[in-house]
């Protein structure tokens, strides 16, 4: 697409950039009963919708057989009626159609730290699925019901025709991954997923085993919450035959140059693109397959793909709108995509997704998808308790505008007292990499702002320039958990560890971090600390010479200034002993100083207050 994308193709393919490699983010995504297995019904089943061969309802235990890697009960598959999960949001198990007993997987108990790593959890068919009597063998599919969600393990679905060997089909990890902290599910309950199972049965297959797979730890990940199980519940199998005409939407895409953004001043507001998958799950060839996105809310759009676009059985083509649509107004946008085509969907349920929207804003900017800061309580941190990072997302920028300030929601589990802070970065094509603009003064948290959004202060209040891409980020120096909601495509939001271009590893996540910016100006206020001591600018700044430092105590304290450089290495202290309250000030002499950036600190009655100067010779 455009330039976001050609620099994500950078990144992907290996280029010198000064922050390394890229890995992904530990995520640190109604038949009828039918005879039972092995059973083939009376006669051939007609190619017909609805059609189901086998049906497991998990009523008998004995069809299924569970294989959960030398661990031992409650550990691994289980089948009954109730849940050993330890996730409220799945006490009542699987509401699924059959209702009774279903299978669960279970993993240990996050709370009690007692997951097992490395393992892999199967459940399979203990006798083999009889499929020779369907009529067109190729034409079927496996549907089943599920509900749960996905964080670091790898849910597949898969088949044998020999008992021995297996192909997955399909996995969990088209779905969105749990994100935040919320005890609410991904999948609905239930959620019914239908496989195509057409590309890996031969047409004379005679049986098909069914087996459902669950992995831990994946990716592989040194954090023990990386083998949390939320949840995983199955029921009513089936393997169906095909309908002649069924086009189903997925995988919807939305967002102005590539990215989807939840919340967007007006002042930045740019024209939305639209597109999705459709996909032929019938056995017909279906003609002028058209998309259509509809908006309604703040403000209406109706559009549509062009015409004369066929797809065959089994198969997916993604369409794109014709037309664009800009927003004109603030306030909510609600999107809804639908399929058609010359045929008369069997199906149509499948044809429409809705339910996703965005936010036209005064002032914020946002890729996270809470639009009530702080609601969500995700929460990420480094692998490492004692390991700095920054995590944060890109930024398009429609117009140039000045931002003011970062906004990042803090994580439940965060700790008062840490120390925080934010910076903005600007991608480069020049050294292909993110170059450094701004940053906002430390600051350290209190208990007030637990699971609350925080707005740190830019130093300069920067000017963005149309047509560049900024990275906003969150930094600590060591443990902290910031909020999380949404997906981030791949290679668009960064978890660094040693900071931006330092020399520790560097990751994309998928979790988006709610860190935002922020257009307000009314929040580019005086640097002012937790005991009532007001910081002022150096004037002049940038200075070649000398420059004056304003400053007022509310108390009677020792005070001292730090002078530090962009490495983060002091090069200058002046203690200035026991000063009254009231307005001082200092002055610093530009010949103690190479040309640069330095960050200079208040320090009074154990609080620390920092601005930014720049000595320009």
């Amino acid at each position: 697409m455009k330039k976001i994308y050609l620099s994500i193709a950078i990144f992907a393919m290996g280029a010198n950039l000064a922050f390394g490699q890229f890995a992904q983010k530990k995520n640190i995504l109604d038949v009828s009963k039918a005879p039972s297995h092995g059973v083939a019904p009376d006669g051939p089943v007609e190619k017909a919708l609805g059609i189901a061969y086998l049906i497991s309802d998990f009523s008998t235990p004995g069809d299924w057989v569970a294989a959960n890697d030398g661990q031992t009960s409650p550990f691994g598959w289980n089948i009954g009626s109730t849940s050993n999960t330890w996730w409220t949001a799945f006490a009542g198990g699987i509401s699924s159609t059959s209702g009774g007993n279903y299978a669960e997987v279970y993993n240990g108990n996050y709370n009690n730290n007692d997951q097992a790593t490395g393992v892999t959890y199967t459940l399979t068919t203990a006798n083999p699925i009889d499929i020779q009597t369907l009529t067109g063998t190729d034409l079927v599919s496996l549907s089943f019901e599920q509900y749960g969600a996905n964080f670091n393990d790898l849910q597949e679905f898969q088949i044998s025709l020999d008992g021995t060997n297996w192909t997955t089909v399909g996995s969990n990890a088209d779905q969105e991954t749990y994100v935040g902290n919320n005890a609410s599910a991904i999948y609905g309950n239930p959620m019914t997923r239908t496989i195509n199972i057409n590309p890996y049965i031969s047409g004379n297959a005679g049986s098909v085993w069914i087996r459902f797979s669950w992995t831990s730890a994946y990716p592989t990940s040194s954090n023990l919450a990386a083998w949390t199980t939320f949840g995983w519940f199955i029921d009513d199998v089936n393997i169906v035959t095909l309908p002649d005409n069924d086009l189903s939407a997925t995988g919807s895409e939305w967002g102005s140059l590539g990215l989807h953004y939840y919340q967007i001043p007006q002042t930045q507001v740019a024209p939305i693109d639209f597109s999705a998958n459709v996909v032929n799950d019938g056995v017909d060839t279906q003609t002028n397959v058209q998309l259509t996105a509809e908006v309604n809310g703040a403000g209406t759009f109706n559009g549509t793909s062009a015409l004369g676009i066929s797809v065959g059985a089994g198969s997916t083509d993604s369409l794109a709108l014709s037309t664009q649509f800009t927003p004109s107004a603030q306030g909510t946008y609600n999107f809804t995509w639908s399929v058609g085509s010359d045929q008369v969907d069997d199906v149509p349920t499948n044809n429409v997704l809705e339910g996703e929207s965005f936010d036209v804003t005064q002032y914020i900017y946002a890729r996270d998808t809470d639009g009530t800061p702080g609601a969500s309580g995700g929460a990420d941190n480094a692998d490492s308790a004692s390991v700095a990072f920054e995590a944060g997302n890109y930024f398009d920028a429609f117009a140039s505008e000045q931002v003011y300030a970062i906004n990042v929601t803090i994580g439940a589990n965060t700790e008062a007292g840490t120390v925080i802070y934010g910076k903005l970065y600007v991608y480069d094509a020049s050294v292909e990499d993110f170059v450094y603009v701004d940053e906002t003064a430390e600051y350290t948290t209190v208990t007030g702002d637990i699971g609350s959004e925080k707005t740190l202060s830019l130093f300069t209040s920067p000017t963005l320039t149309e047509g560049s891409t900024y990275l906003a980020v969150v930094g600590c120096y060591s443990e902290f958990y910031y909020g999380t909601s949404g997906f981030s495509p791949d290679q668009t939001s960064f978890i660094m560890y040693g900071g931006f271009g330092g020399s520790g590893s560097q990751y994309y996540t998928n979790n988006t971090p709610m860190v935002r910016m922020n257009f307000d100006g009314s929040v580019a206020i005086a640097e002012v600390s937790q005991t009532g001591a007001v910081l002022g600018q150096n004037m002049p700044n940038p200075f070649d010479n000398n420059s004056t430092i304003n400053f007022e105590l509310t108390n009677t304290s020792d005070v001292q200034f730090e002078f530090v450089d962009m490495t983060g290495k002091i090069v200058k202290t002046m203690d200035l002993g026991t000063l009254t309250n009231g307005s001082h000030s200092i002055q610093v002499d530009a010949t103690e100083f190479a040309s640069g950036i330095y960050y200079y600190s208040l320090v009074s009655e154990g609080s620390k207050i920092t601005s930014k100067m720049i000595v320009q010779k």
